[in-house]
């Protein structure tokens, strides 16, 4: 769960490791739920943007491939455009945080 100033993202599965993973944007004001599809595949360490227009993600640009260029992306919901912000070259990145102001 990550929110922004007016939206929460929900990560949820039916199971701990093995489950269908589901996203989904809720209106913190309105409690209105909203399914949204996301062209990677990350359980956990995925926050929600400052401004609400993307997400922070551990993890990488493909479903099918999880270890093909895994590190940390800049996902943008308007453009859809995944943008590497670290890639791990040597080693595992277990996992990261977000921080801001």
């Amino acid at each position: 769960m990550s929110s922004s100033n007016d939206k929460l993202l929900l990560v949820t599965s039916n199971l701990t490791n093995f489950g269908k993973i589901e996203y989904s944007l809720v209106d913190i004001a309105t409690g209105k739920r909203t399914k949204i599809k996301l062209p990677f595949l990350s359980r956990q360490f995925v926050y929600m943007s400052p401004d609400g227009k993307g997400v922070y993600y551990l993890g990488s640009t493909s479903q099918k491939n999880q270890e093909e260029g895994r590190g940390v992306y800049y996902y943008d919901f308007t453009s859809k455009i995944q943008t590497p912000i670290f890639i791990q070259e040597e080693g595992f990145i277990n996992n990261f945080m977000l921080l801001n102001k």
